[in-house]
């Protein structure tokens, strides 16, 4: 009998202690917080599946993991979040300010970025298929192996953002500032290209196969060992593009207007000539 009472008495007094240290600890911020700065929504278990949530102070919100899918950020601040390995497909980001935001690895399937300040945010893995990023601000943002299939960037800044191995074949870069930009080993098959600004880019190593770069503005661009296979030039001026080779001009598409570099002869017959 005394045994028994004894091992009760401990249990009772371990079951105090560890009560008494639960209620000592600061308390942490969970799914059911209210949004505000600083606020904790990670987790998978955390589930803001189509709530409105535009026009809130986010600064600094931790939604690593969490589901947010289909709701409204439109305006929101979130600078400085984290939303790392976070499914916010068809999430709604427009002209919401996610300065130095890590993005890193979500799920960002035809989410609408449009007008958003996405300046150094951190983009890396992340999967932006068929997103909408037009007239986005993502000045120096990493996005090295960004998943961009078919989204739009149309008219979107991306000034020394780092884009190398970037998926973005059939992507909408019309009248994107790249200046600047790491477009290394980059997949760029049958993007537009069209009047975007490349200046001092680095395509070494990427994929232009039938890429259209009607109307782009090409000074000091790296294009040594691109794929450029039916890449459209008609009418480029490239003698300021550095590092391109004769095999690669042979397999272009050009037409009397195009401007070689030094040292390179036009081609009898262009690939794509009518």
């Amino acid at each position: 009998m005394n045994i028994k009472f004894t091992l009760r008495t401990a249990f009772l007094g371990l079951a105090t202690v560890l009560v008494s240290l639960a209620l000592s600890l600061p308390a942490s911020a969970d799914c059911v917080d209210p949004p505000r700065p600083n606020v904790d929504w990670s987790g998978a278990g955390c589930k803001k599946i189509g709530k409105l949530l535009s026009d809130r102070d986010l600064k600094n919100a931790n939604m690593n993991k969490a589901i947010v899918s289909r709701s409204d950020f439109s305006e929101s601040d979130l600078t400085d979040a984290t939303m790392v390995d976070t499914d916010m497909s068809r999430t709604d980001f427009r002209k919401a300010v996610l300065i130095r935001a890590d993005m890193s690895r979500a799920d960002a399937y035809r989410t609408d970025f449009t007008g958003a300040d996405l300046t150094e945010a951190q983009l890396v893995k992340t999967l932006l298929y068929r997103a909408y990023l037009t007239g986005a601000k993502l000045t120096r943002a990493t996005m090295t192996k960004v998943e961009a299939k078919r989204a739009d960037f149309a008219d979107a800044d991306l000034s020394e953002a780092s884009l190398d191995q970037a998926e973005m074949s059939r992507t909408n870069l019309k009248g994107a500032l790249l200046r600047n930009a790491n477009l290394f080993a980059a997949e760029l098959s049958r993007a537009d290209l069209r009047e975007a600004d490349l200046t001092g880019a680095n395509l070494s190593d990427a994929d232009l196969s039938l890429a259209n770069l009607r109307g782009a503005r090409l000074d000091d661009v790296d294009a040594t060992g691109a794929f450029m296979r039916g890449a459209h030039l008609e009418g480029q001026d490239l003698s300021g593009v550095e590092g391109l080779a004769q095999d690669q001009i042979d397999q272009a598409c050009g037409d009397a207007s195009t401007v070689l570099p030094a040292g390179l002869t036009m081609p009898t017959t262009w690939p794509c000539a009518e």
